[in-house]
């Protein structure tokens, strides 16, 4: 029994240590996620949801190509998943004061992606031409939003 103590001893050490490790840690993902977003990071989903706009203003130009319904459905779906994504991550950020302008700028435009692409997956043949105007037209709104990020102030 008292060559196994040494061995709990030790045990009990390492699982302590271990424990500090994971609480530190814990503490420092904490602390970082309380942190408000900096410029990258509310880019990010920005840039996101501009290359979003701008795949949706190409399928919209490809429309009046016959292109199969079940084809165009498939793309909208899988578009909607990504553009909800890029909403959600941008809505759940809390920018730097100096930053909530642009925040407010780009969540309508998001809604707006996202209705546009919900549109297209209930009527895979909308008026493409119009559609896709709309789109590249977010498209550029987006652009702008992102642009204004690498300028400071």
């Amino acid at each position: 029994m008292r060559d196994d103590e040494p061995r709990r001893r030790k045990a009990w050490r390492q699982a302590a240590l271990l424990a500090g490790v994971l609480l530190a840690l814990a503490a420092l993902t904490l602390a970082r996620e309380q942190q408000p977003a900096n410029r990258d990071e509310l880019k990010i989903p920005i840039a996101a949801l501009r290359s979003q706009a701008a795949v949706l203003a190409l399928l919209l130009a490809q429309v009046d190509d016959p292109l199969p319904p079940r084809f165009v459905r498939a793309q909208a779906t899988q578009l909607a998943k990504a553009v909800g994504q890029s909403r959600d991550e941008l809505e759940k950020l809390h920018p730097q004061p100096a930053l909530e302008p642009t925040q407010q700028r780009a969540e309508p435009l998001a809604s707006r992606l996202d209705a546009a692409v919900q549109q297209l997956r209930a009527v895979p043949s909308p008026p493409a031409a119009a559609s896709a105007a709309a789109a590249r037209s977010l498209r550029d709104a987006l652009k702008a939003l992102e642009q204004s990020l690498d300028r400071p102030g």
